[in-house]
């Protein structure tokens, strides 16, 4: 049993009267609600002091398969409801940690060799700066620009995380919650 999925049916039951959780209860409708639902009415039941009454017997038709659901969300790739997003923002975050890296050992490496050749400003884009601090930005690019580089790309799989759960509640909700 799912427990995150049973405090999610907890909030969402919890808004209904005890007449309809009792009523729901009885039923015991499995195919509407799933295991989750009805412990989250038995929970809430018993919060609210009331006396757990007998279900029904469970119909003879099957239970709800989550093999099949499983295999709808894998479908789903065309239909844009898997997404690959957080995937192909790993790989580009990596792609930018190397990018960063090796920019700034580069110009590490360069102002360090120009201070060997006893160069002491050197013309950037027009503008004279000195090479102590070309060494700074080369260090400051490691480790700040890989620092705020990790924050963006967190930022971007957190929102893809927030929709996929989402998703997850909504679906479970209209499956085994009787969403309207």
């Amino acid at each position: 049993m799912d427990d995150m999925l049973v405090e999610s049916m907890r909030d969402f039951m919890g808004s209904k009267s005890t007449e309809e959780l009792l009523q729901i209860w009885r039923e015991n409708d499995r195919r509407k609600y799933e295991e989750e639902a009805f412990e989250a009415i038995r929970q809430i039941l018993e919060e609210r002091g009331e006396a757990i009454p007998p279900q029904m017997p469970m119909r003879k038709t099957q239970p709800i398969r989550k093999e099949r659901s499983i295999e709808r969300e894998r479908a789903g790739f065309f239909s844009f409801r898997t997404m690959v997003s957080p995937l192909v923002i790993k790989i580009i975050y990596v792609l930018g940690l190397v990018g960063l890296t090796s920019g700034g050992i580069v110009m590490i490496v360069i102002g360090l060799d120009l201070i060997d050749l006893g160069v002491e400003k050197l013309d950037f884009w027009g503008r004279q700066i000195p090479v102590n601090i070309q060494i700074f930005i080369g260090i400051a690019l490691i480790v700040l620009g890989n620092l705020v580089w990790r924050f963006l790309c967190e930022s971007w799989i957190l929102l893809f995380g927030i929709r996929d759960t989402l998703t997850s509640i909504e679906r479970h909700l209209k499956r085994g919650g009787g969403m309207p």
